[in-house]
């Protein structure tokens, strides 16, 4: 008679025990830091853009110039809605000096983006606008090309090619033209 009672007993635990085998098999399986958007490091993706270009005339004349040291709070990227334009800044170091590169450009979308402004002095349209300062040199549109190559989604990466003529009023007050070529982007949506 014990020997029934127990028999049944330990069928259950035997049970029980894989079960529980089962159940710790699949939460272990289970990967905690998988990426979504709540978890993602935004620092750690801004850290990864990439600006680039050569430049001809004006202070930097003749150098390849590559922000690095990107800062997470500055930088940022993604489609306005009041503007109705995407807008993109990003702040970094070149040669120990702050370095800005702020454009935007209308829509969302992949494709070419034609930008032309005869009096930098007065942006009207902040839905098409192209500014970089390296230290102290600043530099206005005065035409421009994008041609945007990839428009992932928030978290993902805005990429493409550009080049620019810009207005350099530091070595001449009358605007001198410099010239950004070979120019290449690669950075985090923020927004």
């Amino acid at each position: 008679m014990i020997k029934k009672n127990l028999m049944p007993l330990s069928k259950l635990a035997l049970l029980f025990g894989l079960l529980l085998g089962f159940a710790s098999l699949f939460f272990v399986s289970c990967k905690k830091n998988e990426p979504t958007p709540q978890n993602i490091d935004t620092a750690a993706l801004i850290a990864q853009n990439k600006i680039e270009f050569l430049m001809i005339g004006g202070a930097f004349d003749n150098k390849i110039i590559s922000f690095g040291n990107f800062n997470p709070i500055k930088s940022q990227a993604g489609y306005n809605d009041t503007l109705q334009a995407t807008t993109v800044t990003v702040m970094g170091m070149y040669n120990n000096e702050n370095a800005i590169l702020q454009f935007s450009f209308p829509d969302n979308k992949s494709g070419g983006v034609f930008e032309y402004e005869d009096l930098p002095q007065f942006l009207n349209n902040p839905a098409t606008q192209f500014f970089m300062q390296i230290g102290q040199n600043q530099y206005y549109l005065r035409y421009s090309f994008l041609k945007i190559t990839n428009y992932g989604q928030k978290l993902e990466r805005l990429k493409g090619q550009f080049t620019a003529q810009l207005w350099d009023y530091n070595s001449n007050p009358d605007g001198k033209i410099v010239y950004l070529n070979q120019g290449i982007f690669d950075v985090a949506i923020t927004f």
